[in-house]
């Protein structure tokens, strides 16, 4: 298949060499199973962090939910559905961290605006590049101003402007502690990013390769399934 990440597709290549090469040798196998790379085990502090954010996020979709539902009554004209999906849970959460602000154009975006096609949930660091899809890597903002940065960390996007970037880091810096990470995000470069955690890409990019041959291997109609990894 074509996969636009270019370590991901060479591993798929030599995948395909040692299934056909074991094909060759002793027929189509039976069953499959994939190996998931994970991280190590939790310490005791990192598990309570890990339990009370958990926590916090359960606490924060309910909220979500029921402010959803309320839009949804109050104004029948964004015809929305009766009850929200994840995305629309997202973008309600993220609103709130925000402070109801556009981050880009730091203009407020308004309770019924929030769910219409006038805003997107857009990634700080573009996913084609980070392949990091976490809540702590969006922001809710206005379609153009998405559209403006594209697929540039806002950095390299609006940096060069002094006015609007000084606009912008002022905005930001008023984001709770919580958010610390999400706001360094914003003073990456692109060149920044392709530097950044060496082990941390490997083991994407390695669960990036086990889902994709997941796909890959059931072509040949295999009983395909995945068992995670102890120390992959």
């Amino acid at each position: 298949p074509e996969i636009p990440n270019p370590i991901v597709s060479k591993g798929l290549g030599e995948l395909r060499r040692v299934v056909n090469a074991l094909i060759a040798e002793y027929g189509k196998p039976d069953v499959i199973r994939i190996e998931m790379a994970r991280d190590l085990e939790m310490n005791t502090k990192r598990y309570k962090s890990f339990m009370a954010q958990q926590s916090k996020n359960t606490k924060s979709n309910d909220k979500a939910s029921d402010a959803y539902k309320k839009i949804a009554q109050e104004h029948p004209k964004l015809q929305l559905s009766s009850y929200p999906s994840r995305e629309q849970k997202i973008r309600y959460r993220l609103w709130l961290d925000q402070s109801h602000m556009c981050p880009y154009s730091c203009k407020q975006i308004s309770l019924s605006a929030l769910f219409s096609a006038d805003i997107e949930v857009d990634h700080i660091l573009p996913y084609s590049q980070s392949l990091n899809d976490s809540y702590m890597n969006k922001v809710v903002c206005f379609a153009k101003e998405n559209q403006i940065k594209g697929q540039k960390t806002p950095k390299d996007a609006f940096g060069a402007s002094t006015d609007k970037w000084e606009q912008i880091t002022q905005a930001i810096s008023r984001w709770p502690r919580e958010l610390s990470s999400k706001r360094d995000a914003f003073y990456r470069t692109e060149g920044e990013l392709l530097e950044r955690d060496f082990i941390g890409n490997q083991l994407t990019d390695t669960r990036y390769i086990s889902k994709e041959a997941g796909t890959y291997l059931k072509s040949l109609g295999s009983d395909v399934t995945f068992t995670r990894g102890v120390m992959t």
